[in-house]
């Protein structure tokens, strides 16, 4: 389940690592805006964060993929610590907006036992029951794993050892519910699926993609994203199921960064809410037998009691709205973030009354498709 979901803006120009491949800007950006529409009319809430001014003619491909930089389950975000240094700026944008939606926000430490962390978000699968890390030359390290470890306690860490360098853990298996894992047919994809199988606390079903490249898909709220601009087209398999099937021309997203799922972080600011409840009920259970211990044993009872961490469980609501931020028609944000449509297509609008802002963040409240 997923009621928000955080993008950061296209620039003009962006360099690619791969220098044979040359992104089209503006079908980069028509393509992210087909992303969020879907997202929004499957009942997501979209998050812009603005540009940043960098002074650079251009920025690279990885500055716009969010979900290398942050990782939520449950109500707890983890920003991660990529290979390469990331703004510092963009950081705290992502922190402080993570932090009036989650329970609770973290930042990877630098050293891990005196070794260097290395985090990267999509080496990191989250199959609903359990977390798989992806241990990689170059990428997401051992330490990087023992940091998710450490912050998500309430599920099983697994680590998948991979051979692969160039390519991230999502792009060869993605999650097509919490009980279906799509899997690619090389011999590293296979790999890692034997791993899983041996390793996993719990079993899952599969469904092999003959095209790796169409192996991503996202998951949010009963509807399944997969790309369409690929021969394989295995999901259709799936009619039927529960799930409506979105097939996504996303050509040039993954030029830009492979798999889609990169270029947006999906998150349940109710989950806080849950997970707050649900603290307090385990917290009251364990007052209540340490009180019935202490009855029969005749103990003294520990009255110092705390919710773990001293996190604090933040509202949803109380967003503050930038002055002047957006016209009525939601063409422009006056105080330098932006949200307009880039498409012929797709009409992008921001509440003028109703729009949270942030630090120059917009959060989007109409989105408009027109055939």
């Amino acid at each position: 389940r997923a009621t928000h979901a955080l993008f950061i803006r296209i620039p003009d120009a962006l360099k690619s690592e791969d220098k044979k491949r040359k992104i089209e800007i503006e079908v980069l950006k028509k393509q992210q805006d087909e992303l969020r529409a879907t997202l929004y009319e499957a009942g997501v809430q979209i998050i812009d964060l603005p540009l940043l001014e960098s002074g650079k003619d251009k920025e690279p491909a990885a500055s716009i993929l969010v979900g290398d930089l942050v990782i939520v389950i449950r109500g707890i975000a983890l920003l991660t610590r990529p290979k390469k240094d990331v703004n510092e700026e963009r950081i705290k944008q992502i922190e402080e907006t993570l932090k009036k939606l989650t329970w609770a926000v973290h930042r990877t430490p630098t050293h891990e036992n005196g070794n260097k962390v290395v985090l990267e978000g999509a080496d990191v699968l989250f199959t609903g029951r359990e977390v798989f890390v992806g241990i990689r030359k170059g990428a997401t390290n051992v330490e990087g794993a023992m940091t998710v470890a450490r912050m998500f306690k309430d599920f099983p860490v697994i680590t998948l050892f991979m051979n692969d360098k160039t390519h991230p853990l999502r792009h060869h298996l993605s999650m097509v519910n919490d009980r279906v894992i799509a899997v690619g047919t090389s011999k590293e994809a296979q790999s890692l699926l034997e791993r899983v199988e041996r390793e996993a606390s719990f079993r899952y079903k599969r469904l092999t993609i003959e095209d790796e490249a169409a192996v991503a898909c996202l998951n949010v709220n009963d509807r399944l994203l997969f790309r369409s601009d690929v021969k394989d087209a295995r999901y259709n398999v799936l009619q039927g199921s529960g799930m409506e099937l979105w097939g996504m021309d996303v050509t040039e997203l993954v030029k830009a960064g492979a798999p889609f799922s990169r270029h947006c972080v999906l998150l349940d600011a109710d989950a806080g809410t849950r997970r707050g409840s649900s603290a307090c009920n385990s917290l009251t259970r364990s007052i209540t037998k340490s009180m019935k211990s202490s009855a029969i044993h005749g103990a003294k009872n520990d009255t110092g009691s705390s919710v773990a961490n001293g996190s604090q469980i933040p509202g949803t609501s109380g967003t503050s709205t930038a002055n002047g931020g957006a016209q009525a028609n939601g063409s422009h944000v006056t105080n330098g973030s932006m949200v307009v449509g880039t498409s012929n297509s797709i009409e992008i609008h921001v509440d003028a009354n109703g729009a949270a802002v942030t630090n120059g963040t917009t959060i989007v409240t109409s989105v408009s498709v027109h055939q």
